[in-house]
């Protein structure tokens, strides 16, 4: 998977013959180092939720509904924690879109609201359930 094109903005760069596919020459995924990303801030969060959803789910969180879905939201908010102001901080050194808060709400988390409510509510039904199977 190194140097595959599998983030925003690098896959066209590579279907238009703009680079070559794992030769971005700033990072993994694109010509932009990792730390300039405005889904920079996202991956990091991923990461640190991951850790988080594990260990709660070692301990049990994920057998049954109420405690999957807060140990989901929990993760989600944790994403969120370090996706946003990773994503100011990269857009605000772009002054044609004179970055602030309610901006960087419109571009980072509204419109991820409602895929993010449907997925946690589908997982917290899957999960406490596909244990029950593994029970029986």
């Amino acid at each position: 998977m190194v140097g595959f094109p599998v983030y925003a903005g690098a896959a066209a760069q590579v279907w238009n013959g703009q680079i070559a596919l794992g030769a971005t020459g700033g990072s993994l995924w694109s010509a932009v180092p990792f730390w300039a990303l405005p889904s920079g801030g996202y991956l990091v969060g991923f990461l640190a939720a991951s850790f988080l959803i594990g260990g709660l789910a070692e301990r049990g969180w994920d057998r049954r509904p109420r405690r999957t879905l807060l140990a989901l939201l929990l993760g989600n908010i944790l994403i969120y924690l370090f996706g946003l102001p990773w994503l100011y901080v990269a857009l605000a050194q772009r002054p044609d879109l004179s970055m602030d808060l309610a901006k960087t709400l419109n571009f980072g988390l509204w419109p991820f609201i409602p895929g993010d409510t449907l997925k946690l509510l589908v997982a917290t039904g899957v999960l406490p359930g596909a244990w029950s199977l593994v029970r029986r």
